[in-house]
């Protein structure tokens, strides 16, 4: 089949998607399956679900997770299925990665896509998944060269905010003139006594 046609081009992404479904009805786990070609109104993988919700609670925390399930209609359930069981009960459980290396891996890509309300749902669940501030800003530099000083420029914005607001948590601006003493005792520590 030739796809240089217009017609032919323009039913490609159709075909293309028919031919996913098709492959996974005949090849993929049952899991997976049945996912993608469940009937309206029948039930998703329910251990998967629970499974990603567990873990969506402790990565996310109780507070948006619950804020989640009250903004759940009729109309979005089945948008908040999908990403309890595969983004959470799926990816997120898989071993390949742990979850703060996944954390990070997000708030790259979020940032090199404008997405600053989902930066910052992942900004404020870092320190559940061991993620600091100081990793937080190595990813920003290196989203900086390889994404736009802008997209990273919205993402340290962000970032500064929630490190405002949650006590203890704020980095530290250095006042002019004054000597940081942190540092001078770490260089201090190292030199032997004569």
């Amino acid at each position: 089949m030739r796809l240089d046609r217009p017609n032919v081009q323009a039913a490609a992404p159709a075909v293309l998607l028919v031919g996913v479904i098709d492959t996974c009805r005949a090849g993929a786990p049952a899991v997976h399956r049945n996912i993608i070609t469940h009937p309206k109104g029948s039930e998703m993988n329910q251990d998967l679900r629970q499974k990603g919700q567990k873990l969506r609670r402790e990565v996310l925390g109780d507070a948006y997770v619950d804020a989640a399930e009250k903004k759940t209609t009729d109309f979005n359930r089945p948008f908040q299925e999908l990403i309890a069981e595969y983004v959470w009960g799926t990816l997120w459980s898989r071993k390949g990665l742990d979850r703060r290396t996944r954390a990070l891996i997000n708030i790259a890509m979020l940032t090199a896509m404008g997405r600053v309300e989902e930066v910052k749902l992942y900004l404020k669940a870092a320190p559940n998944v061991g993620v600091t501030q100081d990793d937080v800003r190595e990813v920003l530099l290196q989203t900086a060269i390889y994404c736009g000083i802008p997209a990273a420029l919205d993402s340290f914005r962000i970032a500064q905010e929630i490190y405002a607001e949650a006590p203890g948590q704020a980095p530290k601006a250095k006042g002019k003139g004054k000597k940081d003493k942190s540092k001078a005792k770490r260089k201090g520590s190292g030199k032997r006594k004569k």
